[in-house]
Parts: C-alpha cells; sequence; structure tokens
C-alpha cells in the first residue's frame, strides 16, 4: 500500500520536474547579447598628425682638393646665392704648383719654335740634296716631340690652374646654411663636408606616420592640408611623395615626406612645427566594431541576428580595411542588418538570443 502511495505521488509530481526542466533549457537556450543595427554608408575620415618643415633637398659644400682650412665666409644661417664665395684653402702649394706649369709651358714653347726652325731649314735643304731624307725624318720627329710635350705642359698647366680655383669653396645653388661641418685650422680631405645648405627651390613636410594611419590608405599622391601649429590661419597643400619602406627601430614610425605646392607659405620657416590632415576615402561599404568579428574555419564572419525568430546565423564578410577600434567591409552585410557585437565566441548556429540593448551604428 505504501508502495503504491510513492509510485502515485511521483506519477503526479512528474509532470512538474518536466515542465521545470524545460523552462531551464528554454532558459539556457536563449542567450543574452549585446547587438547592433549596421548603418548606412563610410565616411571619409580625417587625421591630424604633427610634422616639421624642412628643405627638399640639402647639399653639402666640400673643397674638391685637400688643404688647410684658412678662411670661412659663412656661418650657419647664412643665406648665400650660387657662385658666392663661402671658404678658402691655404693655396700656397697650389699656387706654386701653377707657377711651375707655366714654366714648362713656356719651356715647351721655346722648344717647339726651336724644332719648326729647324724643320723649316732642313726642309729647304732637303730640296738641294744638301741634307739626308733620314737627316730630315730626325728632325720631323723632333717637330712632333716638341709639339706633344707642349700640349702635356699646358694640360698640365690647366690642371694646376683648375687645382688653385678649387681651394676656392662656392656655393652650388641658391640656399640657407643650416650647419657648419669644419672650422678653420684644420686640416681637410678631398670631399670632406664644410658646410650643409638647404636649397631655396623647394620645401617638405616631413611626418612621422604611425602604423595605423600607413595601413588606413596612405599612398604616393596623396594630398593634405599642412597648417603652422602657433598659427592655425597659415597653411599650405602639400603632396606625399615618399613612404619610408620600413619603420623606424625605434620610434615604430614610418617617415613621410610631402612636397609643398608652390613652394609653401614663406612663413613657414624650416624647422617650424606645423600639422597635417589627411583625408581618407572609404576603401568598403559599411563598418563594424571589432569586437562583433570572428572566425569560422579561417574566414572573418559575424553573428547575424534573425528579427524574425531571433536566432543567429554565422555570416562570412570580406575585410577592407581595419583601423584601431573598426573595422571597414567590403562585403557580407547590408546596412539595416543587425549584428552581435558581444558574446560571440559563445554563440552557435541557430541559437536564440535576446538583445540587451538596441543599438543603431552612427554614420
Amino acid at each position: 500500500m505504501r508502495h503504491s502511495s510513492y509510485v502515485f505521488t511521483l506519477v503526479c509530481l512528474l509532470p512538474v520536474f518536466i515542465a521545470g526542466c524545460d523552462e531551464r533549457t528554454q532558459a539556457e537556450e536563449i542567450r543574452p547579447v549585446r547587438t547592433i543595427v549596421v548603418g548606412g554608408q563610410v565616411r571619409a575620415a580625417a587625421t591630424v598628425v604633427t610634422g616639421h618643415v624642412a628643405a627638399h633637398a640639402y647639399v653639402n659644400a666640400s673643397f674638391r682638393v685637400p688643404g688647410k682650412f684658412s678662411q670661412r665666409l659663412v656661418s650657419a644661417g647664412s643665406t648665400v646665392k650660387a657662385g658666392q664665395l663661402l671658404a678658402r684653402l691655404d693655396d700656397t702649394v697650389f699656387k706654386d704648383a701653377l707657377t711651375s706649369a707655366n714654366a714648362e709651358v713656356s719651356a715647351a714653347k721655346a722648344a717647339l719654335e726651336l724644332a719648326e726652325k729647324l724643320e723649316g731649314r732642313n726642309g729647304s735643304l732637303l730640296k738641294s740634296n744638301a741634307v739626308s731624307q733620314n737627316a730630315y725624318d730626325e728632325t720631323l720627329r723632333g717637330l712632333k716631340s716638341a709639339r706633344s710635350d707642349l700640349d702635356a705642359a699646358e694640360a698640365k698647366a690647366r690642371i694646376a690652374k683648375e687645382q688653385l680655383d678649387y681651394t676656392q669653396l662656392k656655393a652650388e645653388t641658391d640656399g640657407v646654411v643650416t650647419e657648419r661641418l669644419a672650422e678653420v685650422g684644420e686640416v681637410l680631405t678631398a670631399a670632406q663636408p664644410v658646410f650643409r645648405i638647404a636649397q631655396n627651390k623647394k620645401r617638405d613636410a616631413v611626418f612621422e606616420m604611425p602604423e595605423d594611419i600607413i595601413r588606413s590608405g596612405l599612398a604616393l599622391g596623396h594630398k593634405l592640408e599642412t597648417c603652422l601649429d602657433r598659427n592655425r590661419d597659415i597653411c599650405a597643400t602639400a603632396t606625399v611623395y615618399e613612404i619610408a619602406p620600413e619603420a623606424d627601430p625605434v620610434t615604430r614610425t614610418y617617415q613621410t615626406k610631402a612636397a609643398f605646392e608652390n613652394g609653401g607659405s614663406p612663413q613657414m620657416l624650416l624647422g617650424s612645427t606645423i600639422l597635417g590632415r589627411f583625408v581618407f576615402k572609404p576603401q568598403g561599404t559599411l563598418q563594424i566594431p571589432a569586437p562583433a568579428l570572428t572566425i569560422s574555419e579561417k574566414t572573418p564572419a559575424v553573428w547575424l541576428v534573425d528579427p524574425s525568430t531571433q536566432t543567429v546565423t554565422l555570416r562570412p564578410v570580406g575585410i577592407a580595411q581595419y583601423t584601431t577600434d573598426r573595422i571597414v567591409l567590403a562585403n557580407g552585410l547590408e546596412p539595416g542588418d543587425r549584428i552581435v557585437t558581444a558574446g560571440v565566441q559563445s554563440l552557435r548556429e541557430g541559437q536564440k538570443v535576446r538583445a540587451l540593448e538596441e543599438s543603431h551604428e552612427v554614420r
């Protein structure tokens, strides 16, 4: 009798246990997640970076011959013109070399003059058979040798004159002396830099670009607006013409150079701090928060929420660009699609979800 009572009780309570289990299973299957509605088209993004003004080209002025530095006529900050005298070497030895070379030229001219007279006299005697043909040929050889000696002496004199001229250092271009690299009294080697000159023809805007800007699509030919940091009303347009292929080992940035159009503003002095504003065109159609992205079989994907059933489906997407906190998509989603932005790692295909927040992606 007691056994029958236990059985009756279990039979009565069984529907209650089953209902409780169903409720717990249903509660476990409906997972709370954060979602967002993908908005409209991606707008162009603007980024501001700090840089400085530099000369488009620098020239190291140096002597073409070795010698003792004897005189300096300009210093750092001096404005110079092409052909202007900048410095001199001690030219005593070079003057002596030129004097010796000129003396050799005079001796060679005298020897040639004598050889020419001898050839003329022997030529007349040959007609009357007063001298032999061999004697006349020897005279001709002497004349040719004298002419060759004169050519060699004159070449040596020209070299000596050039060497003497090279003791004067002249500017090769218009510009500004930015650095003095040698002092009077030093014994310099040939081609040792004496001054560093910034050319006046063009100027550049130089920036140390972070990696995320390079990855955002910065490329040669990209135009940017630059303004002085201390006076934002003084601005100029510049065009990127050089991007370092490798990051600096210390700063991990990429040096980028942009040439000012029409030379830029005269008030943008060398070394001035400037602000550069880059505007990047969107490379994709939509953008999503970075936490929304997951991986399915080595392919980028997102969890797409079906509004009618409140279940999720894994949707593969194409990546156009990564930014610091966003991902620009090339394909895979349409404006108005709702995707999961938090809890993506714990979902499964067809699972029911409950949105904690109803949010929209603002564009």
